[in-house]
């Protein structure tokens, strides 16, 4: 009965690790079980390859090659994040790593919990890639920063744009008024006639500008730039 039932225990055990391993196959969460005490990794999830370049059987044969992970010039490589890490502690950061087959730096947040086995103290670390959430959140924030510029640059065309049609503006009512109060004068009405022409002309070019900027921005023209 009692190798019955300790081969039935060794087979649920077995069953188990299978399953845990099929399943972070398929997850961007890299497991692993570390011995505080033997500075040793007693489990690697199967993953860590895809996700960080490097392999299960080097992260087992020496914990140091996490290190590795870390930019050249990151106090990562030197810090030991671990440090007092007792039973039943649980700390969370954010850190860049290098992908070792790939040299890709991709994103992670890493769970390190303190746990205890049978009497051995143990670190249970999750790292969770978030590579794609950063870089999302990146074109949010560059899409809002070029949004904001154009915002900008908008106000100020139309400030100075009021400013430059005002101009022309003031020339037609103010000779026009002076033509209106010299009226016998043909020589003089004339003059402030050019003058009028002028400034409508003016006036107008302003006006088709501010047109084309609206139809630019609604997709109606597009801008072509030629050397």
């Amino acid at each position: 009965r009692s190798h019955a039932a300790l081969r039935q225990k060794n087979t649920k055990l077995l069953y188990r690790d299978e399953l845990f391993q099929k399943l972070s196959l398929n997850v961007d969460d890299v497991f692993l079980l570390l011995d505080a005490q033997k500075h040793r990794a007693d489990y690697v999830s199967p993953n860590i390859e895809r996700l960080l370049g490097l392999t299960m059987k080097s992260v087992r044969k020496n914990i140091g090659t996490l290190a590795l992970l870390y930019p050249a010039d990151s106090p990562g490589r030197t810090k030991n994040y671990l440090e007092g890490l007792a039973c039943g502690d649980q700390r969370e950061w954010d850190t860049e790593f290098v992908h070792q087959k790939t040299g890709e730096h991709r994103w992670f947040h890493v769970v390190a919990m303190g746990s205890e086995v049978e009497g051995q103290t143990k670190h249970i670390l999750v790292l969770s890639d978030r590579t794609a959430d950063r870089q999302v959140n990146q074109a949010l924030s560059d899409a809002v920063a070029a949004a904001e510029t154009a915002n900008r640059a908008k106000s100020t065309f139309l400030s100075n744009m009021s400013h430059d049609i005002r101009t022309p503006m003031n020339a037609i009512i103010g000779f026009t008024s002076l033509a209106a109060t010299h009226i016998d004068n043909k020589e003089q009405v004339l003059d402030y006639l050019k003058k009028i022409s002028t400034s409508s002309q003016h006036l107008l070019s302003l006006i088709n500008d501010v047109l084309d900027m609206s139809r630019i921005e609604s997709g109606k023209v597009k801008i072509e730039e030629k050397a």
